[in-house]
């Protein structure tokens, strides 16, 4: 800080160094304190400075020159400083007065906020509570939401894959699209998707229950789109006809149309459905299968395709069959061939017999020895002579001889027939092992994979039994024959020994 320039100094060397030294002192003191006091005050102090330095001065005629000059300075300086520390003083009160009126529009919207506040933290603490309960409530009803989408989800892939293959689609296109639709879709289903779903169950219930005939589009047997007369049965089969052609129809997918089975039905069928759909006949062949059934009359099926599903039990079994046959075949044609015979040199050995001409009868019976009947009274009669026990054991023992020869085959036809069943159940047990082994392996997604074992199964029971029966209804057919001769051999032999024992008593 400066002196003020009309401040001059006239003292010796001394005390211009004292001035200086004070001067400098008076610098440190004001820096100190430049923080504290206003400009006002400072210019105060440095007066009282100036006076100090002065009275430190080592000339007296200077202070007494100028003593009246400081005076009259610093009273001067005095005054302005009270006058500045009024107006400062009053400054003061001024922004006191301001502030204080500021702190309590503060402390009122202070108070106003806090009342704010509170009401803030109460709404929140009502709106946390609030939220919670909501929270809760979601959570109870997003489970029914999940519920219910996944029961909407699940009803329309179940009625999806009805459509994919019912016989009605082709007549709601759009709303069955509709349903193939919600059933891939990822998406939440709407109230709408809720409501297709249901009119187009509703649809589907009311079209199968109804007979429908109409003229239409469909696929015919060559590939070619064509139109003639269809009549649905519910959602069980469809039939058509068109130029006097008629057979089943089912749903194609991929054209959304219906299309004609392949191959050709058995003509008491194809019958039937002329007659049906003229109106000529109230009754019709229904397929409950859904179409398989006709499906199965339609597809050509050869006999070896059929014996080689099967396996390998099916060609034994065909040779039992083979084997039963021919021995059949042999017995019928002896048996018929001995009965005739039979039947024929009967009457004449009965009147030999009863005529008492024994040696004719021999002759008789020489002449047709190959004749079973024959053979057994030749016995007898060629011990005419002997007694009735040695007469009785001579035809006893020739019928004896004769039963191998009637009875030929027929113990084996027996083994035969009961050999064939057997067979039949092994080839079902080994298809049944088959069938189980693919399940093991690979599960029961894929029913192709088991239909081997299973046609096994079935082929070879189907075929085993078909096999025996017949042979077991031979057996017992051959089996009567047979008792027939033997019982007419018996019977003429006992007339022989009553006959000849009537003539040994004479």
């Amino acid at each position: 800080m400066r002196l003020r320039p009309d401040v001059k100094q006239k003292s010796n060397n001394r005390g211009l160094r004292q001035a200086a030294m004070c001067k400098k002192e008076m610098e440190i003191g004001v820096k100190r304190h430049v923080k504290i006091f206003s400009n006002k005050w400072m210019k105060s102090v440095v007066l009282l400075g100036l006076i100090v330095q002065l009275f430190l001065a080592p000339s007296a005629s200077a202070r007494n020159n100028k003593w009246n000059r400081v005076v009259t300075g610093v009273n001067h300086e005095v005054e302005q400083a009270k006058e500045d520390a009024r107006v400062s003083g009053e400054i003061v009160k001024e922004e006191k007065r301001e502030l204080l009126g500021v702190l309590s529009r503060l402390r009122d919207s202070v108070e106003v906020k806090e009342k704010k506040l509170n009401q803030l933290k109460e709404e929140f603490e009502k709106l946390r509570q609030k939220q919670e309960a909501m929270e809760e409530q979601l959570q109870a009803e997003q489970e029914d939401i999940h519920t219910l989408e996944g029961a909407v989800k699940a009803s329309a892939k179940d009625f999806d894959r009805v459509v994919q293959t019912s016989l009605i689609t082709p007549e709601y296109p759009g709303l069955m699209r509709k349903v193939e639709e919600l059933a891939t879709s990822e998406r939440f289903p709407s109230y709408r998707d809720i409501q297709e779903l249901v009119e187009a169950l509703f649809a589907y219930m009311k079209a199968s229950g109804e007979i429908l005939k109409r003229e239409g589009k469909f696929i015919d047997k060559s590939g070619r789109e064509s139109t003639g007369e269809m009549v649905r049965i519910g959602d069980f089969m469809a039939v058509y006809q068109k130029k006097g052609e008629v057979g089943c129809l089912r749903y194609d997918p991929s054209t959304g149309l219906l299309m004609a089975y392949p191959g050709h039905l058995p003509w008491t069928v194809r019958r039937l459905f002329k007659k049906y759909i003229r109106g000529s006949a109230a009754h019709l062949p229904l397929d409950l299968s859904h179409g398989a059934l006709f499906k199965e009359l339609t597809v050509d099926r050869g006999i070896m395709e059929w014996l080689s599903s099967g396996g390998f039990l099916v060609w034994p079994i065909l040779l039992i069959g083979i084997v039963a046959a021919v021995l059949i075949g042999e017995r019928i044609v002896f048996l018929s061939r001995t009965k005739k015979t039979s039947d024929r040199v009967t009457s004449e050995i009965d009147r030999l017999i009863q005529s008492g001409q024994f040696e004719e009868c021999r002759k008789f019976c020489e002449k047709y020895i190959r004749v079973p009947v024959c053979r057994v009274v030749r016995s007898g009669l060629e011990n005419v002579s002997a007694s009735r026990d040695v007469l009785e054991n001579a035809l006893q023992e020739a019928i004896l001889k004769e039963l191998p020869g009637i009875e030929k085959f027929l113990p084996t036809l027996n083994v035969l027939a009961a050999i064939a069943p057997l067979l039949g159940l092994l080839g079902t047990v080994t298809g049944m092992i088959d069938t189980f082994q693919v399940i093991t392996r690979f599960g029961t997604g894929d029913p192709r994979m088991m239909s081997g074992g299973i046609s096994e199964a079935l082929v070879t029971t189907q075929l085993g039994l078909g096999v025996a029966i017949p042979i077991l209804l031979m057996h017992h057919f051959l089996e009567r024959k047979a008792e027939k001769i033997i019982d007419e051999m018996e019977e003429k032999g006992t007339a022989l020994t009553v006959t000849i024992l009537k003539a040994n008593e004479r």
